[in-house]
């Protein structure tokens, strides 16, 4: 009796490992099926880097310019840059610093805000970016030379893994040193009007005091 049920046993654990040994056999050839024909598994991904590369205008529709992705926040937003550029649909993010360059007091040079201040926080709260376009630091960022973070201000043409093609990368512009520029360029023309007005005040002065 002790012998029946040890064979029953044994021939119950065979059953069992050679139905679980036919279940695993079809996903086994379809995986090695899938590797033989050179198929995978891994979806490709969305790389997009640089500004214009996901800013642009693609229909009335659908328009994710600079120029009205600003309209959209601020109805009464500039139409015309310091430098007198026009913000239309072409406008690029090297005329948005002419006014939202970094300034030393943490605001824009010439607006309330500087740019870091507004896409970053917007950017990465935002599923879409991160979702939906696979956005990262490097969609709006390279590594500079000196280690440092530059702005992407051109589309980069890349490989499937966001290397760029050529390098160095066009358009790659190191953010503290435009803004540097916006502030040093301010205050040599405030420094002008007040040699300006100086120079004025002392004619005016020598004017009234002449004999």
């Amino acid at each position: 009796m002790k012998a029946k049920m040890i064979l029953a046993l044994v021939l119950l654990f065979i059953f069992v490992s050679v139905a679980l040994g036919h279940a695993k056999l079809p996903e086994k050839k379809k995986t090695e099926a899938g590797k033989e024909s050179g198929k995978t598994t891994v979806q490709e991904v969305l790389i997009n880097r640089g500004c214009p590369a996901c800013h642009m205008k693609i229909s009335d529709d659908q328009n994710y310019s600079l120029a009205h992705e600003a309209k959209e926040q601020e109805a009464d937003h500039p139409t015309k840059s310091p430098s007198n550029v026009i913000l239309d649909d072409s406008v690029t993010v090297e005329t948005c610093l002419e006014c939202h360059g970094a300034a030393e007091n943490g605001k824009g040079v010439n607006a309330s805000y500087a740019l870091r201040d507004i896409v970053h926080p917007a950017h990465l709260f935002s599923p879409i970016f991160k979702d939906d376009l696979n956005g990262t630091c490097f969609s709006c960022h390279n590594i500079g030379v000196d280690g440092k973070f530059a702005l992407l201000t051109q589309k980069v043409e890349g490989n499937k893994k966001g290397v760029p093609k050529e390098v160095p990368v066009t358009g790659a512009q190191q953010i503290e040193n435009r803004a540097a520029k916006n502030v040093s360029l301010n205050t040599f023309i405030i420094v002008i009007v007040a040699l300006g007005l100086s120079n004025i005040v002392t004619l005016g002065i020598a004017w009234s005091n002449r004999k």
